[in-house]
Formats: C-alpha cells, sequence, structure tokens
C-alpha cells in the first residue's frame, strides 16, 4: 500500500460490532465524497462483516469503501493514511487512536465517554464529533 497524491485515505480499525459505529461512519461517505477524493479502509472483523458489506453496496461505495478483515500488523496502513477515524459509541481506553496519531494520522473521534477527549487534549490533538451521527463526516 502507498500513500497517494490522487485521494486521501480513511482508516478505522477495530472489532466489526454494533458498538463501534462503523456503520455510522460508512453512511457518511456520500456527503464526505461530494467535496474530497477520499477511500475508507476498514480494518477488523467481527459479526457485522456482512452487514456492512451489504451496506457498502446498497450506497453503491464498492470503489471508495474497503473491509480489509483482520490485519495483524495494522501500524503500516496507519503510516499511509491520512486521517483515523474511531467511531464507537463506547471505549475504554481506545489503543489503535493512540496508534494511529503516533503514525502521523490526523485523528477524527466521536466524543464517547472515557477515553477519546482525553487523548486528544479536549480537541487540541485532534477532532472530536457526536456519537450515532453522519456529523463524523
Amino acid at each position: 500500500m502507498v500513500k497517494s497524491n490522487e485521494f486521501s485515505i480513511i482508516i478505522a480499525s477495530g472489532r466489526l460490532a454494533p458498538w463501534k459505529g462503523f456503520d455510522y461512519l460508512i453512511r457518511s461517505m456520500p456527503e464526505i465524497l461530494k467535496s474530497k477524493k477520499v477511500k475508507l479502509l476498514i480494518l477488523g472483523d467481527g459479526e457485522l462483516r456482512q452487514s456492512l458489506n451489504k451496506l457498502i453496496q446498497e450506497l453503491n461505495l464498492q470503489e471508495s469503501v474497503q473491509l480489509l478483515g483482520f490485519v495483524l500488523n495494522p501500524l503500516k496502513y496507519y503510516y499511509r493514511s491520512d486521517i483515523f477515524v474511531l467511531s464507537s459509541h463506547v471505549e475504554g481506553l481506545p489503543n489503535v487512536l493512540v496508534e494511529a496519531m503516533m503514525c502521523g494520522c490526523t485523528p477524527v473521534s466521536t466524543d464517547c465517554p472515557t477515553g477519546p477527549r482525553e487523548i486528544l487534549g479536549d480537541k487540541k490533538f485532534g477532532y472530536l464529533v457526536p456519537m450515532r451521527d453522519e456529523y463524523i463526516a
């Protein structure tokens, strides 16, 4: 995977589970694509893989959104990405947010209880957006 000058790469990572909010992130893509050339890569696997693939097809986003499955070393993807999105409804300490920031990704996170607000220094080091909202775009 090589960083592209043609489009920005948005990356998200985690278990494909309801509380991770990947459905909201995918639903935000049509709005994002109106003004920017981007690709969304989602790393991880879980029980929502089939329904997220169906959502991607329903929104005709097959060219813009890829579910890459479980990745043993996500850091190589973070280094080549522009933006990291944490779309969770609940978190403890989201290590993926810290790892992505360490790799130079601009962080965008939902303002879920505990973790993101503290890690992002109350918006000093990244962006916080409301949970369960297509505003994540």
